[in-house]
């Protein structure tokens, strides 16, 4: 059975929630991460729907428990060694597809980055790439800025192309500098059907859509 899990906010705490299940916001606010306790939030399973947990089960589809994305950016952060208030861009890509569904996440700095792909049923880390540039770089740092959480930005896409975390078995959700000013792009993936969104991050503003039908 698969579920996708719902942190509840921590007052004070940036947090990356499922985004299956419009989960906590990514950037609001600045967190200062420990990461020896980090590497240890290993994969906590969840408690039943109803309990005093800070888990909540939302959507059930067919295979198996996925890791919580808060788990997954916690160990991503916590892998990379790059500091989450200095980040300009921020992207998480699930596939549930396979024999082996991952998550993959893609963090940056003006000074460079890491991509590191995690077993999303495991929550074990496959692989880590480090990235550098030739010049400092000069995006848009997301603290410095008021953006929309998450969750309201993939309600948005969801509700304009009328579709339910249920029915996705793909989706990518990336916030980062485009056209000069902070955007939200978001894929989503339902059978042959996929939908893109540029969303203006201070608002919510749809920007573009386009959408594919195979």
């Amino acid at each position: 059975m698969k579920k996708w899990w719902m942190a509840a906010p921590v007052a004070g705490a940036l947090s990356f929630g499922a985004l299956a299940a419009l989960g906590v916001g990514i950037f609001q606010g600045q967190t200062t991460l420990h990461a020896p306790a980090l590497r240890t939030a290993a994969v906590t399973a969840p408690a039943a729907k109803g309990s005093d947990s800070l888990f909540l089960s939302v959507a059930e589809a067919a295979t198996a428990d996925f890791v919580s994305y808060d788990t997954i950016k916690v160990q991503a952060i916590a892998e990379s060694g790059l500091r989450e208030g200095d980040l300009t861009n921020y992207e998480i890509k699930f596939d549930g597809r396979g024999y082996m569904p991952t998550y993959r996440v893609e963090l940056e700095t003006n000074a460079g980055g890491m991509d590191i792909d995690f077993d999303a049923k495991t929550g074990e880390i496959i692989d880590v790439r480090e990235k550098s540039w030739k010049h400092t770089r000069t995006k848009l740092v997301i603290s410095d800025y008021d953006v929309i959480e998450d969750v309201e930005a993939m309600g948005i896409a969801l509700e304009d192309a009328d579709l339910s975390m249920d029915d996705l078995n793909r989706f990518e959700l990336e916030l980062h500098t485009k056209r000069g000013e902070l955007v939200y792009s978001v894929e989503l993936k339902s059978g042959m059907k996929e939908y893109e969104y540029d969303l203006r991050a201070a608002d919510g503003t749809i920007l573009k859509r386009e959408t594919d039908f195979d």
